[in-house]
């Protein structure tokens, strides 16, 4: 094959997209296509092509993939067994037209660089920090990168007291998100940690394309709704040229790497249990804290998180929201009455005066701006088992208020009068979930508001246009596969609503 034939096959393999493949390698889509129908030859710089290969390499995960992978390379190796890394390589070669590489079966996973390590992931940290009479421990590649983070969290867990850890990550995010249990793995022990009441100051890279920030956020955001997760930004433009990563347990443990550019390969990582490595690592870092911003501000009282959010409905722009519930903004004016007149709730009646003062204002608002409305819709059963809560944000658990069958079929009637008034409010229903805490409320590239509507008065917001983006991408990215605006697709969901209005009132 040619280099074209070569680049249009492993597109069709991984099912990534020209646009795509143009975010990672920072460049514009024309070249793609352009490569692809051989107006454009292979790149001559190696690097170039070896984030190429990298691409596809965490594209090709399935087995169905590496089969069809091998079998138009015309090599046999290509099992789920092979580290992403390895296949990179292979891909790189075939791409180079050069041999392809025979994987190493004696590589080491865990401390690559020490062939007396052991492969399996350690139980504890103890394991590992106690298990040789040393300080410095390095770990070589991607997966050694993974097992130095696992080792990390791991000490962060066992500490009997809480504490304060501070992290860093702005290297290339392929070692992270190349690896979907270590995602899920992560973000799990990241939650575990602020239950323990554990402080994480996170300083992350919003100097980077769209799509990289998009992905290094977006695992975060869990963390983040806790409050015990406190995200910080360098506000200038960096060189993009040296990167690093830090974790940081002050007194305990540190860990440390460092790339160049977007080399999405790492090539090692450094953790140190030596007292004056972790004390001036801790120093480097707080030096560079000095000097970042906060990227959220964090409201903790149900006063600062109504300001927060009837700020947010005064801002004139176009509405984006993830909802948990039904939209508040859409309550029928005889619950709002009900919690207007309750004097021992406050934030009930503060919450419930404002959308009656505000009403004429809110729905003028439909005229001018597009209102997007991402909300879950129960069924009969699940609003008749008492269990579907009225979504007013950041509302404490224990004093959650759940809809009857009444309650529910008048809120959606409430919809469907405002959707057959205002051609500019859509709503697009997802399944009901109860376990679903997160609510995200985007005012169009001017301010994002992430609300908790599970553990308390937890609600963050930004104004920081490339973090606005961010969240604003995370919803649009399933709001463009819906098709809301089709006036076909707009009736069926009017009489999904209608239809349940009518199982309700039976």
């Amino acid at each position: 094959m040619i280099f074209s034939e070569k680049l249009t096959f492993l597109m069709h393999v991984s099912g990534a997209s020209s646009k795509g493949l143009a975010e990672f390698l920072h460049v514009d889509p024309s070249r793609i296509s352009q490569m692809k129908t051989g107006r454009r030859g292979r790149p001559r710089d190696s690097e170039s092509l070896r984030s190429m290969a990298s691409f596809f390499a965490r594209h090709c995960t399935s087995n169905s993939q590496r089969i069809a992978l091998s079998e138009g390379i015309g090599h046999t190796a290509f099992s789920n067994k092979l580290t992403t890394e390895e296949l990179s390589e292979a891909i790189f070669c075939w791409l180079m037209d050069t041999p392809i590489p025979a994987p190493n079966p004696n590589r080491n996973l865990f401390l690559e660089g020490d062939p007396k390590a052991s492969t399996k992931k350690p139980s504890s940290s103890k394991d590992v920090l106690a298990s040789k009479e040393q300080e410095q421990f390095v770990f070589y590649g991607n997966e050694g990168k993974r097992n130095a983070i696992r080792l990390m969290y791991q000490q962060a867990l066992e500490l009997n007291e809480p504490q304060t850890i501070y992290v860093c990550n702005e290297e290339n995010p392929t070692w992270y998100y190349e690896d979907s249990a270590f995602l899920a793995e992560l973000e799990e022990k990241r939650i575990l940690l602020a239950k323990k009441g554990m402080r994480i100051i996170h300083i992350l890279d919003l100097n980077t394309s769209l799509s990289v920030a998009y992905e290094n956020l977006l695992h975060w955001i869990p963390s983040y709704i806790t409050g015990n997760v406190e995200p910080y930004y360098y506000p200038r433009i960096r060189d993009g040229v040296f990167n690093h990563t830090f974790i940081i347990i002050p007194g305990k443990i540190c860990l440390f790497s460092a790339s160049i550019a977007n080399n999405p390969n790492s090539r090692s990582t450094l953790v140190s249990t030596n007292s004056f490595a972790i004390e001036e690592t801790t120093a480097f870092f707080l030096d560079y804290l000095n000097i970042c911003i906060p990227a959220m501000k964090i409201y903790r009282t149900h006063e600062e998180a109504h300001r927060c959010i009837a700020h947010l409905s005064t801002i004139p722009s176009d509405r984006l929201q993830k909802r948990t519930s039904l939209p508040p903004s859409t309550l029928p004016m005889s619950i709002l009455k009900d919690y207007a007149q309750r004097p021992n709730d406050s934030y009930r009646s503060d919450f419930a005066r404002f959308y009656i003062d505000h009403k004429e204002r809110i729905e003028s608002d439909l005229l001018l701006f597009e209102d997007i409305e991402i909300c879950p819709i129960a069924t009969a059963e699940e609003v008749r088992s008492g269990k579907v809560r009225i979504e007013v944000p950041s509302i404490i658990k224990d004093e959650k208020e759940f809809y009857t069958p009444q309650t529910y079929a008048l809120h959606l009637q409430n919809i469907l009068r405002t959707m057959e008034t205002y051609e500019k409010f859509h709503l697009i229903p997802i399944p009901y979930d109860e376990n679903d805490y997160i609510a995200i409320l985007i005012k169009h590239s001017k301010k994002a508001v992430l609300t908790n509507c599970k553990d308390g008065l937890i609600t963050l917001d930004t104004e920081h246009s490339d973090m606005v983006k961010v969240f604003q991408e995370f919803l649009l990215r399933y709001v463009h596969s819906t098709n809301f605006r089709n006036p076909k697709v707009r009736q069926q969901i009017m009489n999904q609503l209608q239809s349940l209005i009518a199982e309700l009132t039976d």
